[in-house]
């Protein structure tokens, strides 16, 4: 990631505003996992000694952020803790999931700040086979009267299917390489491919997708650095062409890999750096917009923060800018041609091995200008000093509503 270090000329700021949220701040640090037929899930607190009474966990088949805050139900926990387990939830492929808190006055967190998605495996531990084909399944597919189609049983005795190779692309990721295009019918997934380490220990898989002469399988977390056997059954078998298949090689069953690894980057101990103090927001009127400037203290040891990742909301927290960062000894930001309104400004602190603090929000009202408008061009969501925070959404409000 390149952080863009920004210059800030400091200007006399004559209209200081401050103010926070009443309702707790947004929930982040959201990871979720699927253990059999449950889904856990946890999380960061807001801040230190917020009021906090219990946590709703949002979820939907759909994405939260990006659907304008539309959720299909929730689950609440039982009390301040901060993890839970959904056990009653739709049966699709994916399912995305959210938190706000709840303080002791019944107030929710004014918006959905992050969110997760997690896979979710057809039955207990069956995996799914997906496999891509040129024709949607509305589409027959028909054969050219030109085309003369091979007699099935007619192979050719030079061609043979066997397991070229395999290799790790993420901590959950597997790509299995073949000499021949893949044909696996679904009923033969969950027997088809066996994963193993050393010691003969099976590593769970979650998924199958076919594309062409590869199989991506998703597995639970591979160790790092770990060396693991593929071993392919009789079930996989290769297409020569259309109706003739071949099974796969007796000695070209098998190949190894080693857990994913990112390299150049050395094991280190993660850094979890603090919140900023002293979060404040001011503003100025120029030219019938306003110049509003963020200001903030570094708390801890200097060498705990890496950098600040910013956001902000000019629609009372509805929708955000996309996430910019700004070098770790930063500490103000001006915003100008800011248009009147509600005016939210969220940053966190970032460590050296990429670690997040929990974050602080807060806000400042603008209100409405009486002046003639100069003529001057103003986008409303405001240009930050040598920094444009723009793009897509990232903390959306919660609405009032399910999805049926």
């Amino acid at each position: 990631m390149t952080f863009a270090r920004i210059l800030i000329v400091l200007a006399a700021l004559s209209w200081p505003f401050s103010a926070s949220a009443a309702a707790p701040a947004g929930v982040a640090g959201l990871f979720a996992e699927v253990q059999g037929r449950e889904i856990h899930i946890r999380w960061n607190a807001p801040q230190e000694d917020e009021d906090i009474f219990v946590y709703r966990v949002y979820y939907s088949t759909q994405s939260i952020l990006e659907n304008g805050g539309a959720y299909e139900d929730f689950e609440t926990t039982d009390g301040r803790v901060m993890e839970h387990i959904l056990r009653d939830f739709p049966a699709a492929p994916s399912l995305f999931l959210s938190v706000l808190a709840v303080n002791s006055a019944g107030e929710e967190s004014e918006f959905f700040l992050e969110e997760v998605e997690v896979e979710i495996p057809a039955g207990s531990q069956t995996p799914v086979i997906e496999e891509e084909t040129p024709q949607s399944e509305a589409e027959p597919i028909t054969e050219s009267p030109t085309e003369t189609p091979a007699e099935p049983g007619m192979q050719d005795a030079d061609v043979s299917f066997t397991l070229l190779a395999a290799q790790a692309i993420s901590s959950t990721g597997v790509v299995l390489e073949f000499s021949l295009l893949v044909d696996l019918a679904p009923e033969n997934a969950a027997t088809a491919i066996r994963i193993t380490d050393a010691s003969g220990a099976e590593l769970p898989l979650v998924r199958l997708q076919i594309q062409g002469s590869l199989i991506r399988i998703d597995t639970l977390p591979q160790m790092s650095g770990k060396v693991y056997g593929v071993e392919v059954t009789s079930a996989v078998r290769g297409k020569q062409t259309e109706g003739v298949f071949l099974n796969i090689d007796p000695n070209g069953t098998k190949a190894l890999f080693t857990g994913f690894t990112t390299f150049g980057k050395p094991v280190v101990t993660p850094v979890i750096p603090n919140d900023v103090e002293a979060l404040n927001l001011r503003a100025t009127i120029v030219h019938n917009r306003y110049t509003v400037q963020a200001t903030w203290r570094r708390s801890g040891q200097p060498e705990t923060v890496h950098s600040f990742e910013l956001r902000h909301s000019v629609d009372g927290g509805k929708t955000y800018s996309a996430i910019q960062a700004v070098a770790g000894d930063a500490t103000a930001v001006e915003f100008k041609g800011v248009a009147p309104g509600s005016f939210t400004f969220h940053v966190r602190a970032v460590s050296p091995t990429g670690h997040t603090s929990r974050g602080v929000v807060t806000a400042i009202e603008l209100p409405a200008l009486t002046q003639p408008n100069n003529g001057l061009p103003g986008s409303g969501m405001g240009v930050a000093t040598a920094l444009l925070l723009t793009g897509a959404t990232m903390g959306i409000r919660k609405m009032r509503r399910r999805l049926r």
